[in-house]
Formats: C-alpha cells, structure tokens, sequence
C-alpha cells in the first residue's frame, strides 16, 4: 500500500470514528430532552468540543484538508446542538449564556484576528494549530482530574470507560495522520492524547468499578 492510498484510508477511519465519538454526546444531550431539565449534567464536555472543533475546523481550511474541515464541520453543528438542548432546558438560561460569553468571545477574537488582521497566513496557521492544539489536550486530560478520587476510593466508577477508549483509538488514528501529514500541530496533542487515555485506561485493570465500601458492605451482607 502507497503512502498516498494509507493517508487515504486512515483519514476514512479516523473521520468515521471521530464522528462516532462526538455523536456520544446525543446520550446526555437525549437524556436532558427525556427529563426536561439538565440535572447534574455538565455543559463543560459541550463547549470545549465546540470550541475544538470550530479552531479545527478554520485549522484544515488553512492547510486545505478537506478532511479535518469535514469531520470538524459535523463537530461543530453537533456540539452547538447539544449546547443548544442544554441552554434551553437550564433554570438559570442567562446565568448558563454569562458563562459561555468569554469562551465565546474569545474565539470570536481568533477568528477575527485569523481573517481580517494578519495576512501572513503561516502566522496564522501557527496560531490557530497552537491554540487548537491546546485545548485538544484539555479536552483529553479533563478525565484526569478524577485521579486523586479514583486511588482515593480504589474505584474507576466515576471513568467513563466508553468515552476513554474511544478517545484513545481516535487519537491513535490521528496520530498517524498527522505523521504522515508530518504536522506537529496534529500529532504532539494525540501523541499526548494516546498517553493519558493509555494512563486512564491502565487505571480499569488496577481498581474496581465498585468502591471498597460498598463492595465490603455486600460481601459482610448475611446470605438470604
């Protein structure tokens, strides 16, 4: 298989799986609709996947992929969908809108500054892959914040397992192609990605998917 027809197959696959991956969002964004109120449910997962996608997206305009400009350009419609079902069914409508404003807005100013100030349009891919770049490594790292709870409590009950694994697999795919693209701006956030989600998935084989508390409780539980 030629480089070429191997770019051309994993971009497939890699679009595919990411596409699947983003669509995850329709069970919270279901459940919201079902319950008619948010309930716990973060808006968190929402808005960083929308504002990744949309530097992504204006990423592969510059590099003129049509592949990262199509997977992002699904990204973007479904994350401003699920933002949407969530602002809508929210107590607190414009408390929830206050928040997302200096997100918003500073993504309005990359944007801005990417099309109408600079002209130097390697500048502006070096930008706009920077910053898109960091936020893909937020968005992979955002899990690891419940380390210290997992060793804590000796439980991965709060990972979730389908969303871990399927980040490691799409990262992976990414990484490839982003060495064949030979792009940094591509392959050291998935190359980073691999390795926390490796490092999270690693954390399944270690502890259980029941606290100890609880799992003692049932095992001193008299038989009936």
């Amino acid at each position: 298989m030629t480089l070429e027809a191997l770019k051309e197959s994993l971009a497939s696959c890699a679009s595919l799986c990411t596409v699947l991956l983003f669509m995850t969002g329709m069970f919270t964004a279901s459940k919201i609709l079902k319950r008619k109120t948010v309930g716990e449910d973060s808006y968190a997962p929402f808005i960083t996947g929308f504002l990744s996608c949309s530097l992504w997206l204006r990423y592969g305009t510059l590099i003129e992929d049509p592949t990262i400009t199509l997977v992002n350009t699904v990204g973007v419609f479904l994350h401003f969908s699920y933002l949407s079902v969530y602002i809508f069914h929210s107590k607190s409508q414009l408390g929830i809108v206050k928040q997302l404003t200096p997100s918003i807005l500073c993504l309005l100013i990359v944007l801005f500054y990417t099309f109408c100030l600079e002209e130097n349009i390697d500048v502006v891919k070096f930008y706009v892959g920077l910053i898109a770049s960091a936020i893909t490594i937020a968005f992979f790292a955002a899990p690891m914040t419940k380390l210290m709870h997992v060793i804590r409590c000796r439980s991965v009950e709060c990972l979730p397992f389908p969303m871990i694994a399927a980040s490691f697999i799409v990262s992976a795919q990414w990484l490839l192609y982003g060495f064949i693209l030979n792009d940094p701006f591509i392959t050291v956030p998935n190359s980073l990605g691999c390795f926390l989600s490796f490092v999270q998935l690693t954390l399944f084989f270690i502890y259980p998917s029941t606290p100890d508390g609880i799992r003692r409780e049932f095992s001193l539980a008299p038989a009936p």
